[in-house]
Order: C-alpha cells, then structure tokens, then sequence
C-alpha cells in the first residue's frame, strides 16, 4: 500500500504521473510507504521508497 500526503499547492498533473508510475510496476513489487508529496516532487514513488529504506 502506498499512501501520498498532498495539499492544496499540489499539482495534480504531478500526482496523475506518479501514480501512473507506480501502476506500471508489477503487483507485489511496491513497498507499503507513506510520502510527502515534496518527498516525490523530482523523483518517482519507488525511488522515495527506497531512498527511505536505506
């Protein structure tokens, strides 16, 4: 499960590509993680993921 923190200065084209960017990743394959949208804003939500992993 992937849960994204947005507020109202979000760009919603931001968000559409992010999550399109996730549903092409194989079932199974994304982490359960929680994002800030400034943690997501220049790169993808599996970067983020691992950025916090390590």
């Amino acid at each position: 499960m992937t849960v994204l923190l947005v507020d109202r200065d979000t760009y919603p084209d931001l968000i559409l590509e992010r999550i399109e960017e996730l549903a092409q990743r194989p079932p199974g394959v994304n982490p359960a993680a929680v994002h800030t949208m400034r943690e997501i804003r220049s790169c993808s939500i599996a970067q983020a993921s691992t950025n916090d992993f390590i």
